[in-house]
């Protein structure tokens, strides 16, 4: 469907931004599952496919950080983003770089080929990495009346009851239901995936004790775990959340050697954007995430910030593709 926005141009080349100009962020906000945030810096991005707690958590961070960041944060609605075809269509029609996700460039294509389809678009050969923007880790969490109170415990307890404890997801193939069955294949436990239309119906169901367990993406889950509605036994990032004082990582809690399973965000630029460019773009959300305001503010919502360099970036992508590839496979994981 068409987005509400202000006109765009429709060139494909990506001009450097003009200098003390802005940097600005626009949250699309649609009524499906899928959304999109656009980020001008002479040239343009877009965000797609990311969950309700990831388009609140980028849309907090940026308003609180405008001041400093010269970030400018303006919420707008469209019908309908299809998040399959709209990294193609955006990026073929303005020219623009691409925000993209964990989803998008690292489990999609595993998940699409996996299920006899086919996407699209190829992240590999249609985009160029130029940063990781932010990673925010999941976060493992149950509902305080089950009778564990630590990782080792809730893996002893699934083994003493297969098949009898539930896991919530925000859907089939997405970040939330991936990790917990990496966290399944590592650990040897069986649970009842329930795949819901979205995170917040998970997690209130959760909440409710309909549900067990969830891999939830710490932004969301934040403020249930602070009032005591759920239990946070531990994070699925290589290292602690600075947002969870005390809270152990997975591989820290269970002894799971390099257990990582983080949702991030990072912007591509269209294939063929000149190096220069590249660069230049890098730089300039670099230095945005740089900022001690907008850092601290990334923080406090359980997120980390980046700006790694595009050769990182990519090399970072290329290790998430192969270990979520593994993922699917051995979860056998649909395509809702």
């Amino acid at each position: 469907g068409a987005c509400q926005r202000e006109p765009l141009q429709s060139s494909h080349a990506i001009s450097p931004r003009t200098s003390g100009a802005p940097m600005r962020l626009i949250v699309l906000a649609s009524g499906s599952s899928g959304n999109c945030a656009l980020i001008e810096s002479g040239g343009r991005a877009v965000l797609l496919d990311a969950g309700i707690s990831a388009r609140e958590t980028l849309r907090r961070i940026t308003v609180a950080g405008a001041a400093d960041a010269r970030i400018e944060a303006i919420l707008l609605t469209h019908e309908h983003v299809d998040h399959v075809r709209g990294a193609r269509v955006l990026a073929r029609r303005l020219g623009v770089p691409v925000m993209g996700t964990v989803g998008t460039h690292a489990i999609n294509a595993s998940l699409f080929a996996h299920n006899g389809q086919k996407m699209p678009f190829d992240p590999v050969k249609d985009f160029v990495p130029v940063t990781l923007c932010a990673a925010v880790p999941n976060v493992m969490v149950i509902n305080p009346a089950l009778p564990v109170n630590s990782v080792p415990e809730f893996i002893k307890y699934a083994k003493a009851n297969p098949g009898k404890l539930n896991m919530a997801s925000s859907g089939n193939g997405t970040s939330i239901h991936l990790a917990g069955e990496l966290f399944k294949t590592v650990t040897g436990i069986y649970m009842v995936h329930f795949p819901y239309r979205g995170s917040a119906p998970a997690v209130m169901d959760l909440v409710a004790g309909n549900m067990n367990v969830m891999f939830d993406n710490l932004p969301s889950a934040l403020p249930h775990i602070k009032s005591g509605r759920l239990k946070a036994l531990a994070v699925t990032s290589k290292n602690p959340s600075p947002a969870l004082p005390g809270i152990p990582t997975i591989e820290q809690a269970a002894n799971l050697k390099d257990f990582d399973a983080s949702s991030w965000f990072g912007l591509f630029a269209p294939a063929g954007t000149p190096r220069a460019i590249v660069d230049r773009i890098q730089a300039d959300v670099a230095k945005a995430l740089a900022v001690p305001q907008v850092r601290e503010r990334f923080l406090a919502q359980g997120a980390e910030p980046g700006g790694n360099t595009p050769d990182q970036f990519a090399a970072f992508v290329k290790a998430e593709s192969e270990k979520w590839a593994q993922v699917v496979k051995f979860s056998n994981a649909k395509v809702d």
